[in-house]
């Protein structure tokens, strides 16, 4: 079975590490993420080996705390229903990120109150007793509302899994034993400023979905009796809360009104504008017969609709439940990352302890000698390390939801950058899958964006080909429509995913040339879906049928072919981006850590002070954070 499970008290990679770590060793556990920025962990387990209980108890033996997730209809019904509530960090972590913010900025203002007559005082060179005491009593309350820091930072340290919160600990720790309050205050100030400042930038990484969730109604004009009359006015309806609608019953919608559930429309005609899901922004024509989504809004005119799907059955609640999947699973990248942080903390204590003795052993000052372990200690930030990934991808895939792009999992994402074949389904596909008579035969229409689309795949470098059951003069005919030149036709339904399959063991289709190849299959058939699960990446068109959409690494819920070149131009943004910040995250502790340790000392009489370690700590997970919501502004 699989199960999410909310985990609290991780600050760092290291945390996480240490959680997937512990849960990944109990017996009956096949497979573990958990995910920093989401607060968040998936299990899959055997159930009749573990329990749910014996992984919580796990996670708390690794010193946190966990529960299980908040069940889907649950979730949903809250993403349907609580439109109006506040939903800020919905998606990033939900009421952890919330709850983190909020007690951050707290410290924060606190910490700042005392830290600034402690600095000034500092500056003025204050000396004595009098004075230490002074600097004492303006620390003590720094201490005192960041004792977390010290609780948990040596509470995981005796546990033997030390993380960011150790190193934090054991610095400002260090600085306040060698009466250096004023280091103290500002360690500690200046890490609670920059932990506020991720956090609040964090709470940005779910905006799109926030936006969607906060779209739909809490409430809907039901129609009592029969959809029969013609004086809508004195029609009677009562507002009803969605949780409490059923299909089948009838729903009227004013213009200027949300739908507020998913349905077909059964009187009535208007325009839709349904940018919200599909990143559309021309409206839509709806008359009867035709559906209608939550979250889309009713422009011009007085409808009723039939609903059709409530709760987590909605289209809105199933965009939402993907990219919280998608934001809460992990790249294959990441696991780099993940090594390098299972091992980071250690190995800076151990630089710390290394570079304090060698100078020691070299004839420096004894404090001078422990600022410097102190400064190693708070310059090394494992949180760069373990945002750089999670950041991106739950960025990336609410920018892909915003365009009706819905990727399955940062897996899928990662691996979308690399393609370098499409292999297109015909019919429903590249072409209307509505055949018009021309008196003898019927002939299928392309649709208008397919050759624009075929354009830009082969402008992009990537090679396409057509697949299809049809004979091969038909099957010619529409290709060269659609600017496609390689062609497989013929094809029965159950051949497809084994022409992929060949396709990807015998390299380019057109060259015949050896290798394997990166290969996504677009399909929207049944007969499509064994190609789609079988190809590297694949596509299914939102219009297409349920079977096809469950088989698909992504959805495309518009009916538009330009949309596979739009999902791939978003997934090598995300993967530019994540590499951007490995990068960063990677060259600021490979510089900062040795510089902290003094090796410039001998040649510039340079020494890194542990207040300035510590506001460079602070900044690089801002930064990688900061660096990731820059996809926000990407237009696919």
């Amino acid at each position: 079975m699989k199960k999410k499970y909310d985990v609290r008290g991780m600050g760092c990679a290291a945390c996480s590490a240490r959680v997937e770590k512990f849960v990944g060793n109990l017996t009956g556990v096949q497979k573990v993420e958990v995910n920093l920025l989401a607060n968040s962990m998936v299990v899959e387990y055997d159930g009749s080996i573990c329990s749910s209980q014996d992984i919580c108890d796990t996670v708390r033996a690794a010193g946190y705390e966990a529960s299980e997730a908040e069940s889907e209809e649950e979730a949903h019904r809250r993403a349907g229903t609580s439109a109006k509530a506040d939903t800020t960090g919905a998606f990033a972590g939900g009421e952890i990120t919330r709850e983190r913010t909020g007690e951050m900025k707290r410290r924060l203002i606190v910490s700042l109150i005392f830290c600034v007559p402690l600095f000034c005082i500092a500056m003025m060179g204050g000396d004595g007793v009098i004075w230490r005491v002074v600097e004492a009593a303006l620390t003590a309350p720094i201490v005192g509302i960041n004792y977390k820091y010290f609780t948990v930072g040596f509470g995981m340290l005796a546990r033997r899994g030390p993380n960011m919160d150790s190193l934090v600990a054991m610095g400002s720790a260090a600085a306040i034993i060698m009466m250096y309050f004023e280091s103290a205050g500002m360690i500690l100030t200046l890490v609670t400023l920059g932990k506020f400042l991720e956090a609040r930038a964090k709470g940005k990484t779910g905006e799109a979905i926030e936006r969607l969730m906060g779209m739909a109604p809490t409430e809907a004009r039901v129609v009592s009796g029969e959809v029969g009359f013609e004086e809508p006015g004195q029609t009677a309806f009562a507002m009803v809360p969605l949780e409490k609608i059923s299909a089948g019953e009838i729903v009227m919608v004013e213009p200027g009104e949300g739908f507020p559930l998913d349905g077909v429309v059964v009187k009535g005609q208007t325009t839709v504008n349904e940018s919200a899901l599909t990143g559309e922004s021309v409206p839509v024509a709806k008359t009867v017969g035709d559906e209608v989504c939550t979250a889309t809004a009713n422009l011009s005119g007085r409808v009723w609709f039939k609903v059709t799907r409530t709760g987590q059955d909605t289209m809105l609640a199933q965009i939402i439940k993907m990219v919280e999947e998608a934001g809460a699973s992990k790249a294959p990248i990441a696991r780099f990352a993940d090594k390098v942080a299972g091992v980071f903390v250690p190995v800076v204590m151990a630089i710390a302890v290394l570079a304090t003795i060698v100078w020691l052993a070299v004839g420096m000052a004894p404090a001078k000698a422990i600022m410097i372990g102190v400064a190693v200690l708070v310059i090394s930030c494992p949180c760069a390390l373990g945002l750089a990934t999670p950041v991106a991808i739950m960025v990336g895939t609410g920018k892909g939801a915003e365009y009706g792009i819905l990727v399955r999992s940062a897996e899928a994402l990662e691996r979308a950058c690399d393609i370098q074949t499409v292999v297109l389904d015909k019919t429903g596909t590249i072409t209307k899958g509505e055949f018009a008579s021309d008196g003898t035969t019927g002939i299928d229409e392309i649709k208008e964006t397919s050759p624009e689309a075929v354009k830009e795949l082969r402008e992009m470098g990537i090679e396409v080909t057509m697949l299809t059951g049809d004979k091969e003069e038909a099957a010619r005919d529409i290709a060269k429509a659609a600017g496609i030149d390689s062609v497989i036709s013929g094809v029965l339904p159950g051949g497809k995913d084994q022409v992929v399959a060949e396709i990807q063991a015998g390299g380019t289709v057109t060259a015949g040339d050896g290798g394997s190849r990166v290969v996504a299959m677009v399909g929207d058939g049944i007969n499509d879906a064994p190609a789609i699960t079988r190809a590297d990446v694949g596509f299914a068109i939102g219009s297409g049928t349920d079977v096809a959409l469950e088989s698909a690494d992504v959805v495309l819920v518009k009916d538009d072919l330009r949309d596979v070149p739009r999902a791939i131009r978003l997934s090598r943004a995300t993967m530019r981006n994540i590499k951007q910040n490995l990068f960063w995250a990677l060259f600021y502790n490979c510089i900062g850590i040795p510089i902290a340790a003094g090796v410039l000392y001998p040649v510039c009489g340079l020494l890194l002070s542990p207040m300035i370690g510590a506001a460079c700590m602070s900044l690089s997970s801002v930064c990688v954070v900061s660096n990731a919501l820059r996809l926000r502004k990407l237009k696919p």
